[in-house]
């Protein structure tokens, strides 16, 4: 069966053969591989007793490409800036805080600002640059996340989200700023309102932006249908019983999740494995028990990072941190407060959401009474401005997730009042609390945790924290206070060989604001993300002041020790906490014994073939073939855009053309071998894709051949060439026979005389029948 779908330069047109066909062998190939679950590992605690609500399956429709997308108005210059809805609160269900003898956070003292590296890169950033100016609303929500090759980052616009993209390589813009729901056409996503998340689902090779619809309660979910940012999306519009108030998003093997500020905490499944196949989709909601205290709230999901998937089977967990004295009034220990951590499986076959108890970590003692616990004006500014939103209520945007094969573990940041001093303004002085907690034979348990302050008067709150490959951290943040530091942005780490519980890399400036925030909405989340590729670059996007309206900025940086194994430290004697009994119980994942040589087993979407735009690898500044290799004349060669010519290449600047000058055939070819640790099984799928622009008729294919090392004839696919206008898109795939497979090789030739043939975006994905475990036995495909 081959599939062809058109994209014309000239305009824009899908033309899908055997659409159907497709769906059924996907959903064949699925439903073949479905086995009994296996036991659960994260599991044994007991359940939170909560009915999970089944909301609908949901058809996606298709977007434009977001290239073509039409750009959104700026704001005026001197726009006065509207404050969007207030942040939406509930009746608290707790009486006033407890009496505490909190007067100081314990933790003071274990950060030192001024601690200085100036030779290191992390305290110097590779990139720094404004990026999305004031939309004319606030907050400004900015969010982002980094790709193959592009970053994407998202804000708050008066009419929904505004997105622009960014080449990874230099910043510059690949497609300028646009509204998310124009490219809808009708619906609960025909007016979005906003609160964006941006994720690049690095295990699928899929972007996943969402934001909430603005008619109606509703989640408007996208899709897109490669690794390419700048193509074209499947949309999701869920409809939820309650408005889905600060959503924030998570990538598991299993679904996407997603936790929401309602009544109760809400917790979402979004069906992952038929969303990244750009198939209809269902939701599942289920609620969990609020906090007393406080009127805003939301549990926050774990969004995975890093080489490996977290294994199928294993729970999602999702996490809030519990201020006992603000919380629990009665019953509180002056002692200790908590995160308070939930698992989550779900069963897609009965469409059922199963959500644990809370269990309690003990961490050192904090205070969430930052100008109490209700107050939203609360962090001043210079020269009388007004109060910053603290956003005391949740563990901030992201709660990261890495697998390092022999431990899994979790960072997550939160703010925190410093002191308490009634009658003072030190009672609203801001820091920033961070968490590692990691997968242990009893559990979860805290590995370290640390306070982000600088012995003076200044704020640091608004955090984001993530890990790079190697296991090394780094926190972004915003500063304000009430003399002289305006809002801006900061940034600090620590490496994964120093001693626990503290940031030794100091505080490095991205951006120091000039001028108070005019709205006391100054944000509800910023975004550290790392750079999926090389495991080391840390993108950091915030906003900053320069006048009374806010501006976002972005900037990069990274460890000089990046790329070694992660390792764990001595433990430091200042801080010790307990497990508090009850609620799941976790176990660590089995892992393998290592093979140096060896990869990560890849996972649904991995893909195999690359560097499909022909410039990944750059020698003496020009493009060059590898991992590709070709037998062709001198004329048959990477080509790439040159200015006042028209653009030879589809994405990127670069492509490779097939120029018709000799009889003999050319052809340019990759392939893949696989390592000790990739299983295929029968029943596999490869996927190809390519785009091809030929201006006559050509003569010529593409080709996937499989070879197999026992005696399993070859698999095959081969599609000719044919005349375009501009590039089309040529669809195909290929069933795996056996699971001995010695050899996968994609291959173009082109044998015409005349006449030039470009190719760019290749790709081809293996789609896997069944997830394996490390014994390379068979576990079923999500949702089965």
């Amino acid at each position: 069966m081959k599939l062809l779908r058109v994209r014309s330069t000239n305009g824009w047109a899908w033309r899908i053969a055997a659409l159907g066909a497709l769906v059924v062998l996907i959903v064949g190939i699925m439903s073949a591989s479905a086995q009994p679950a296996q036991p659960n590992s994260r599991t044994g605690g007991t359940d939170s007793g909560a009915q999970s609500e089944w909301l609908g399956q949901v058809i996606p429709f298709q977007t434009i490409p977001m290239r073509d997308a039409p750009r959104a108005l700026p704001a005026a210059a001197n726009a006065a800036g509207v404050d969007r809805a207030p942040r939406r609160t509930f009746p608290a269900t707790a009486g006033e805080p407890a009496a505490s003898n909190f007067t100081q956070d314990p933790l003071m003292g274990t950060f030192n600002p001024l601690a200085t590296n100036a030779d290191r890169v992390f305290t110097t950033p590779i990139l720094n640059f404004d990026a999305q100016l004031f939309s004319g609303v606030n907050p400004s929500d900015n969010v982002g996340d980094v790709g193959l090759a592009h970053y994407v980052q998202a804000i708050n616009g008066a009419g929904g989200s505004l997105i622009t993209i960014y080449n990874k390589a230099d910043g510059t813009v690949a497609v300028p700023q646009f509204e998310l729901d124009e490219q809808t056409v009708s619906g609960l996503c025909d007016e979005g309102a906003g609160d964006p998340i941006i994720l690049f689902d690095q295990y699928a090779q899929r972007w996943m932006w969402a934001e909430f619809s603005g008619v109606g309660n509703g989640l408007c979910v996208y899709i897109s249908n490669t690794s390419d940012p700048t193509g074209s999306f499947s949309g999701y519009a869920f409809a939820t019983s309650q408005f889905p108030d600060y959503p924030k998003f998570g990538v598991w093997s299993d679904a996407y999740w997603v936790t929401t500020n309602e009544s109760a905490p809400a917790v979402y499944a979004m069906e992952r494995d038929q969303m990244v196949l750009g198939l209809p989709a269902d939701i599942i909601r289920v609620t969990a028990p609020p906090l007393g205290g406080f009127g805003f709230q939301a549990l926050t999901p774990s969004d995975a990072d890093g080489a490996t998937l977290p294994p199928v089977g294993l729970p999602t967990v999702l996490m809030r941190h519990n201020d006992d004295e603000a919380h629990e009034p009665g019953s509180n220990n002056p002692a200790e407060d908590y995160i308070e951590t939930f698992t989550a499986t779900v069963d897609w076959g009965t469409n059922v959401l199963t959500l644990s108890a809370p269990s309690q970590i003990a961490v050192a003692d904090f205070d969430s009474r930052l100008c109490d616990l209700f107050t939203f004006s609360c962090l001043g500014q210079p020269n009388g401005g007004v109060g910053l939103d603290p956003l005391r209520e949740v563990i901030m945007h992201r709660l990261q997730y890495r697998n390092f094969d022999t431990y899994e573990t979790w960072v997550g940041s939160f703010a925190t009042d410093l002191t308490f001093e009634p009658g003072t303004t030190a009672e609203d002085q801001a820091g920033t609390r961070w968490f590692e907690i990691r997968a242990s034979g009893s559990g979860l348990s805290l590995h370290q945790e640390g306070l982000i302050e600088g012995g003076d008067d200044v704020s640091r709150w608004m955090s984001s924290i993530a890990l790079d490959g190697s296991g090394n951290l780094a926190v972004g943040y915003n500063v304000v206070d009430y003399d002289n530091t305006f809002p801006g942005m900061r940034y600090t780490g620590r490496l994964a060989t120093d001693p626990l519980n503290v940031m030794t890399q100091g505080e490095n400036s991205v951006i120091e604001g000039v001028a108070s925030n005019a709205s006391i909405r100054w944000g509800d989340y910023n975004s550290v993300n790392v750079d999926p590729v090389d495991e080391c670059t840390f993108w950091f996007t915030s906003n900053y002041s320069p006048a009374a309206q806010w501006r976002t900025r972005l900037a990069t940086f990274k460890f000089d020790e990046c790329g070694a194994p992660p390792v764990t430290p001595t433990p430091s004697p200042t801080v010790t906490s307990t497990v508090t009994p009850g609620g799941p119980t976790l176990t660590p994942t089995e892992t393998a014994t290592t093979i140096p040589t060896a990869t990560a087993t890849p996972v649904i979407g991995q893909e195999l073939i690359v560097n499909g735009s022909f410039e990944n690898t750059l020698i003496d500044g020009k493009p060059d073939l590898l991992p590709w290799t070709a037998v062709t004349s001198g004329n048959d060669k990477i080509k790439c855009n040159k200015a006042g010519k028209p653009d030879v290449a589809l994405d990127g600047i670069c492509a490779f053309r097939f120029k018709g000058e000799v009889a003999e055939s050319s052809k340019v070819q990759q392939k893949f071998i696989p390592g000790v640790l990739d299983v295929f099984l029968p029943n596999d799928v490869l996927f190809l894709s390519a785009f091809v622009n030929a201006e006559a008729v050509p003569v010529g294919t593409l080709k996937v051949v499989v070879k197999y090392s026992d005696l399993t004839t070859k698999s095959k696919l081969s599609i000719e060439l044919a005349q375009t206008v501009g590039y089309t898109e040529l669809l195909g795939n290929v069933t795996i026979a056996s699971g001995a497979v010695s050899q996968i090789k994609l291959s173009a030739s082109h044998k015409t005389l005349s006449g030039k043939v470009y190719l760019d975006d290749v790709s081809l994905i293996w789609q896997l029948s069944g997830v394996r475990t490390r014994d390379a036995g068979l576990l079923p495909l999500p949702g089965n």
